[in-house]
């Protein structure tokens, strides 16, 4: 299952081989485009257009066709320019934890590693965490365009880092 919803992305970013890249759009539709994001501010998107092969405009064109830069531009804003709290007393606080609510599996003991582990699994089988996997850049110095988390790092199973990882948190939940 994991497998597949791994396939299903990859398929999506045309990174398999399997599917045909999209063909390059119009000139009506490029420029309906074009205006959408310039009427948001985000038309810097499209610089390197002239530079790209009809397959890449196919494949930039369906990626970008889908967001609406209006509402990534009003969440960023949001995200940037939180409101005010009513009262300094309402003002959520951000503190560093102390170095006691701190650990290191390097330097912590086998008893607390193995209370860690059954407390992280039971937490697992309650829903009470969530995953967030986040990757850098596109692997270009690894010859990929694609999420170093996609690329084939030459294990027998051909598998990517993100599947592994799909695969483990799909396994967990299902103990």
């Amino acid at each position: 299952m994991a497998a597949a919803m791994i396939n299903n992305v990859l398929e999506k970013l045309h990174l398999t081989g399997n599917i045909p890249a999209p063909d390059e759009p119009s000139q009506e539709d490029f420029q309906k485009l074009l205006d959408k994001y310039t009427k948001a501010g985000q038309e810097q998107v499209f610089a390197f257009w002239a530079d790209i092969n009809a397959a890449e405009k196919g494949m930039l064109y369906e990626q970008l066709v889908n967001i609406d830069p209006d509402h990534v531009n009003e969440i960023t804003h949001r995200a940037l320019n939180p409101p005010e709290p009513e009262s300094e007393d309402a003002a959520p606080k951000l503190e560093q934890l102390p170095e006691s609510a701190t650990s290191s599996i390097y330097d912590s003991k086998p008893d607390d590693l193995n209370r860690w582990y059954t407390q992280g699994l039971q937490f697992i089988a309650q829903n009470q965490v969530a995953v967030v996997l986040m990757a850098g850049g596109q692997g270009t110095r690894l010859g990929s365009s694609a999420p170093k988390g996609c690329y084939d790092i030459g294990l027998p199973s051909q598998k990517s880092l993100f599947q592994l990882q799909a695969e483990r948190i799909w396994k967990i939940q299902h103990l």
